[in-house]
């Protein structure tokens, strides 16, 4: 993660490329973070507001 403003082309250019070099380490941070995800997030989403609607009708 990072903070939004540090999140400058020269962060980017400091970090990125070494970071899309190094496979093992990509693979790594893509198995973290798919453990933090919701794979349902757009469903449950609109469940949330279509339960809201039923409620406010």
């Amino acid at each position: 993660m990072v903070v939004d403003d540090d999140f400058t082309p020269t962060w980017v250019r400091e970090h990125v490329p070494a970071l899309l070099a190094d496979r093992q380490r990509l693979e790594a941070m893509g198995h973290k973070a798919y453990g933090y995800g919701m794979r349902d997030a757009a469903e449950t989403m609109a469940a949330v507001v279509l339960d809201m609607a039923d409620r406010n009708s």
